[in-house]
């Protein structure tokens, strides 16, 4: 069902409203078309369905392609914009009305999705005299398909062979009186005009699915392959919205998501390679992808599985690159100033190196290091009770004259010296590395102490003991 007829070429489209930003189902709905088309060495298209002219905004549109870009999700062809489009669809109708698949519609604002509360359309029963009248009065008709009897089947790649009661499809609006379009016929003319094989999106237009097939026969146009892509769930298995938090694409990239962590994450939203694995590369995503391995049941999002695979990302992104993703959380925090990127680079490179294990996302460093950057403000409380004794200022006392005299300021010769005084003092080396870890740090945990220590090397690591020494009490 997915393979192409022929040499024909795979062209798949994502086709987003720009009355709104870019938000996680959207974004997995694209991504299943793009590693669809890379996997069959096809074409991934971009159309803008902006015929909302009071809605849509060009605000939009752009956040919308950031989104895309940031992904990864490169388009290949110009992006088709319906707005350009309007006498296209116009004259799509007029065929449709030389072939009398439509009639004129004088109901009172038709449009679509309003047949549950209003009685069926039949001005298909007005006379031709009937129908002048009106239009001499200065109504202006829609046009509304005229659906046949019988039924419909769609045959889907993810749901099957489904079929519809033609009975229970309204004759649907195609154009309103306002001379626009609606969605179906705007989406059935474009799919055709643009080459589209096949059409992935999400379940929620599978009930429009069989009102475009109807539009597709009364053109006399070849079928698409149709993938219904079930609906994306909160935790609580609800449908993905505001109240689980952070929806759009845009939030996720300011939150510190790697992209090809976000890509990973969505591509196992509804889609399993037929294995466990669940850390994947772009390319491993490609050559995995398929259709059949979409699931029918719905997908729940979890932040927590988000932020773990995030994790793995960054433990497995070059430390060199990482830098570069880094650093404008570090200024934004006011951690790092432009000017000094490039004279610190070896400082950040070795502070990633510590410190990336412990990451979930590229705010972490900023948030959770900023000991790396600027002294602690504060001790924490609980540390302090946990691991301040009264003898522990004369330990550190000695520690900081011990350090003061290593010449190599590294993890071994750090470490030896302070084991060793701790064996003079007769105590256990942890009476001396908590407390240190504390005046260093402000916290309890850290990377490793005498890792770090090197990092930070011995001026900053005698300052911040002296520093301690005066503050805690």
């Amino acid at each position: 069902m997915t393979e192409r007829k022929g040499n024909q070429e795979v062209r798949v489209r994502f086709a987003p409203s720009p009355t709104g930003y870019l938000h996680i189902g959207g974004a997995r709905t694209a991504l299943f078309n793009w590693l669809f088309a890379r996997k069959m060495g096809g074409k991934f298209l971009l159309r803008i369905e902006d015929t909302d002219f009071e809605r849509s905004s060009r605000e939009m549109i752009d956040e919308i392609l950031r989104g895309l870009e940031w992904l990864g999700l490169h388009w290949d062809e110009e992006i088709w914009f319906q707005s350009t489009r309007l006498d296209v669809y116009r004259q799509k109708v007029q065929e449709l009305i030389e072939n009398r698949k439509v009639y004129k519609c004088f109901c009172e604002k038709p449009g679509e999705g309003e047949e549950e509360k209003r009685p069926r359309c039949s001005c298909y029963l007005l006379t031709v005299k009937e129908q002048e009248e009106l239009l001499a009065q200065g109504k202006k008709p829609a046009i509304r398909f005229w659906v046949p009897d019988g039924s419909t089947v769609v045959e889907d790649v993810v749901y099957g062979t489904l079929e519809f009661d033609n009975n229970e499809i309204e004759n649907f609006v195609v154009l309103r009186a306002d001379g626009t379009p609606t969605y179906h016929l705007a989406v059935v003319v474009d799919d055709h005009e643009m080459g589209v094989t096949h059409v992935i999106r999400g379940d929620d237009h599978l009930s429009n699915t069989p009102k475009q097939i109807l539009l597709y026969h009364a053109f006399g146009w070849d079928l698409p392959v149709f993938a219904h892509v079930p609906l994306i769930l909160g935790p609580d298995k609800k449908r993905l919205s505001k109240r689980h938090g952070a929806t759009s694409i845009s939030e996720y990239f300011q939150s510190g998501i790697l992209p090809e962590a976000m890509v990973n994450y969505l591509a196992l939203l509804g889609w399993s390679p037929g294995d466990n694995r669940e850390i994947m590369s772009v390319e491993e995503l490609i050559e995995a992808f398929s259709l059949e391995g979409i699931s029918r049941k719905s997908a729940v999002f979890d932040p927590v599985k988000l932020e773990w695979v995030n994790s793995e990302h960054i433990k497995r992104c070059p430390t060199e690159e990482l830098i570069d993703k880094v650093v404008p959380f570090l200024i934004e925090a006011d951690l790092l100033k432009k000017e000094e990127i490039l004279e610190k680079r070896s400082y950040l490179y070795s502070v990633l190196e510590l410190f990336k294990t412990r990451m979930k996302t590229l705010r972490d460093l900023a948030k959770y290091g900023r000991y790396f950057f600027r002294d602690p403000e504060r001790y924490d409380p609980n540390a302090l009770k946990k691991y301040w004794e009264k003898e522990t200022p004369g330990y550190l006392r000695r520690l900081r004259k011990v350090l003061e005299e290593v010449d190599v300021f590294s993890v071994e010769n750090v470490e030896k010296a302070t084991r060793e005084l701790a064996a003079e003092l007769g105590v256990p080396a942890a009476k001396l590395i908590h407390p240190t870890r504390i005046v260093l740090t402000g916290f309890a945990v850290s990377p490793g102490l005498f890792e770090m220590m090197e990092v930070l090397g011995k001026e900053v690591v005698i300052r911040r003991i002296d520093r301690g020494l005066k503050k805690i009490r």
